[in-house]
């Protein structure tokens, strides 16, 4: 891992400190209205608590909204379910389809468990997709409430192109790629792509994903920046024919609205480099 990267982590639990707080504070009313939906829709807990693998193989005790009766087996993974709509109760496919349950997380973020963006953390009984994290040095960085496995096919994804796909998130791991990710899975989230419960066949078409998943996220970034700087350049090229035009001028342009200039330039590259 580069310098960089690591003193962007000590960055980043700040945020995280922060940002985890706030939700908190924000979602309360939110959460109370989603436990008391839970308690009269199905007997049992609330939460949802799990063994969860974090940084360094560490575990830790994931909370969720719970989503599944009781009787549901505990320590195995969704997606290994031959019949998970035998355990999956009312309320709880809404709120898995729409990734509501996973909100208590920020519990997890802020005691430092976890962090809003990063590899999804698994099960210690998930043996193989666990040894090839290993590969690729998931365990470097802490597990995130969302990931880039999750914005690239979320569940029909095979374990070894998740794993390829965290392993490439903590290659390019960065303060702007979190953002991308982050603002991605809010797309992806309202759009409910990607969700399958239990086992399943997959299909050509996932196939197809699967590949196309790996080679989307390994392109060299070397277009993404010559395009940056185009853009850069279009917005200097347009700046300077306004001024020779006498549409503007620069010379007399207060700070405020240099600033301003600056900023609606940033935006435009950010906003780019996100989508």
């Amino acid at each position: 891992m580069k310098r960089s990267q690591k003193a962007y982590l000590f960055f980043k639990r700040v945020l995280d400190i922060i940002f985890s707080f706030l939700a908190i504070v924000v979602l309360s009313p939110f959460l109370l209205l989603i436990a008391l939906i839970i308690k009269l829709d199905s007997k049992g807990p609330v939460f949802f608590k799990q063994k969860r693998l974090g940084k360094n193989e560490k575990e830790f005790i994931i909370y969720k909204f719970r989503s599944m009766k009781i009787n549901a087996p505990l320590n195995e993974a969704t997606k290994d379910l031959i019949n998970p709509d035998e355990y999956i109760t009312k309320f709880g496919k809404f709120i898995r389809k729409t990734s509501i349950d996973e909100i208590p997380q920020i519990f997890n973020i802020f005691l430092g468990h976890m962090s809003f963006v990063g590899p999804r953390p698994l099960i210690p009984e998930e043996a193989e997709i666990i040894e090839e994290r290993r590969k690729q040095n998931v365990y470097a960085v802490k597990p995130g409430l969302t990931g880039l496995a999750q914005i690239s096919g979320r569940d029909i994804l095979n374990d070894e192109v998740k794993a390829k796909l965290d392993g490439i998130y903590v290659k390019r791991l960065s303060f702007l790629f979190d953002i991308k990710i982050f603002i991605k899975t809010i797309f992806y989230v309202l759009s409910c792509k990607g969700i399958v419960e239990g086992k399943h066949d997959i299909t050509l078409e996932e196939q197809n994903i699967n590949k196309d998943a790996i080679k989307m996220k390994s392109i060299n970034r070397l277009n993404k920046v010559i395009n940056t700087i185009g853009l850069i350049l279009i917005d200097v090229l347009i700046i300077v024919s306004l001024n020779i035009l006498g549409f503007i001028s620069i010379n007399s342009l207060s700070w405020n609205e240099g600033y301003f200039i600056i900023a609606l330039v940033a935006f435009k590259v950010i906003t780019y480099l996100c989508f």
